[in-house]
């Protein structure tokens, strides 16, 4: 589609630019429910640079992962091209490895400075689809996570992304950010009942989420992401995170004593 705004002395990625304004909503979100979650203000944010830089590496790690297989069965194509392999290998992000990263980021953060993991996390779910769903308008300019070919329903993408050209492909990164954003509002009108267990909201969040990515996920059509027994990573990754969703909202009060103890809201 459209990978860049060119402002002529500039030019300004899609990609990256729809993740700042899904980020800075998100945050700003996370802020405006603080208060339920009896969590500061500072607390909130600093958690956040901890879930950013678990979101960084986690997303650029399960990438590496996913993709080393498909290296490894085309290494001759590479022509011992290092620079090549590195691309491939580090070029690009997976939203899972970027979620379970970001998590462990907010748990670290809860242990370090005695504040409930589950609380934090809590008290960021309903952001998590509101950023996903602005990182997925991002995919579809930048041509990446692109769909299955479809002459009925699918769009040309500009040949300065990632997808393959000459063919139409379906918008599935419209379709997914649009889901994303039906399970924002459910997640920030479900947050807004007084006596929610803690961990029912991030529960709900992933079990919703592991349900949609699964389904979606057979209309993807970048293979490089990894396949294992016809199941992508992502579903694999889903059928974990199903039953550690439901988990969360049956058990939620229980998991968090796992991590110590806290004081209840």
């Amino acid at each position: 589609m459209y990978p860049f705004i060119d402002l002529g002395f500039i030019k300004i990625p899609m990609y990256g630019l729809m993740c700042f304004l899904g980020t800075v909503l998100a945050v700003a979100l996370a802020l405006f429910r603080k208060n339920r979650y009896n969590i500061q203000r500072d607390d909130l944010l600093y958690s956040a640079c901890f879930a950013g830089v678990g979101v960084l590496v986690g997303s650029k790690l399960l990438y590496f992962i996913a993709t080393l297989p498909h290296v490894l069965k085309n290494i001759e194509s590479y022509s011992g091209d290092v620079k090549a392999i590195l691309y491939t290998l580090l070029g690009g992000y997976v939203f899972y490895g970027g979620l379970i990263g970001g998590l462990i980021g907010g748990i670290i953060y809860g242990k370090i400075y005695k504040i409930s993991p589950m609380r934090i996390i809590d008290s960021y779910a309903p952001s998590i689809p509101l950023l996903h769903a602005f990182g997925r308008i991002g995919c579809f300019f930048a041509g990446c996570c692109y769909g299955a070919p479809s002459e009925k329903y699918g769009v040309y993408f500009s040949e300065v992304g990632g997808a393959p050209q000459g063919v139409k492909l379906f918008p599935i990164q419209l379709v997914e950010s649009g889901i994303n954003f039906i399970v924002f509002l459910i997640l920030f009108f479900v947050s807004r009942k007084k006596k929610l267990p803690v961990g029912f909201l991030t529960g709900l969040y992933l079990s919703i989420y592991a349900v949609e990515r699964f389904i979606l996920e057979f209309f993807r059509y970048d293979y490089i992401r990894g396949n294992l027994l016809g199941i992508s990573t992502s579903q694999w990754i889903s059928i974990v995170l199903l039953p550690v969703g439901i988990a969360l909202m049956l058990f939620g009060r229980k998991i968090e004593k796992l991590f110590g103890k806290y004081e209840e809201v």
